[in-house]
């Protein structure tokens, strides 16, 4: 697989429009997150996504005919579990693919209409967001009225230039939605290394 453009894939940011200075910024944002991403896209399904992805389908939020979009998905394993609950429409983006159920997409601007998805999953990918407010607005823009956003990010962490933020507690996360959140269907904390927790996060 060839590297990315990496001006090309800038072009599709919003921040793209804003200072030259800005531009350079996200530029190394850019090439971070791609650095972390790249030599990782071959890993294994992780057992959080199960957990995840089970509890989504045990609660009834999922079903055949869901339009569901994983965030951030890297080498597929999220959307071929999706497939083996029996959701047949699952798109996903990152900035890397190696698959075409994977688009090459910027998830502070995606290229998808307003009110699309039925579920928008992103498990470990707000925490590498440059600006998680924008990519908050997208989720809510892309998702359909009624719409489930399920999101799993890591807590109490050192951050780094590709690992960005420690939203710290749940209500933090819920705040970057505003007036769009409708209703917390459920939310858990789980201690690093634990049973449903096999992170050091």
């Amino acid at each position: 697989m060839k590297r990315l453009n990496f001006d090309n894939l800038l072009l599709r940011a919003k921040v793209w429009r804003l200072s030259w200075g800005k531009r350079e910024k996200y530029r190394s944002y850019i090439r971070a997150q791609i650095d972390r991403t790249y030599p990782k896209r071959r890993g294994p399904l992780m057992p959080r996504t199960e957990l995840f992805v089970d509890l989504l389908t045990n609660k009834g939020l999922l079903n055949q005919y869901s339009k569901v979009l994983c965030i951030g998905c890297r080498n597929g394993h999220e959307v071929d579990y999706f497939h083996g609950k029996g959701v047949r429409n699952v798109v996903g983006i990152d900035l890397i693919s190696d698959r075409p159920d994977i688009l090459v997409m910027d998830m502070h601007k995606m290229d998808f209409q307003d009110d699309t998805f039925d579920l928008v999953y992103s498990s470990h990918s707000l925490e590498h967001a440059f600006d998680a407010a924008t990519v908050a607005n997208e989720m809510t823009r892309v998702a359909k009225d009624g719409a489930v956003v399920a999101i799993e990010v890591p807590v109490s962490y050192p951050t780094t230039a590709a690992d960005r933020i420690d939203f710290g507690t749940a209500e933090s996360l819920l705040t970057l939605f505003g007036p769009s959140l409708n209703d917390v269907i459920w939310q858990e904390w789980q201690p690093s290394f634990s049973e449903r927790n096999e992170n050091g996060t």
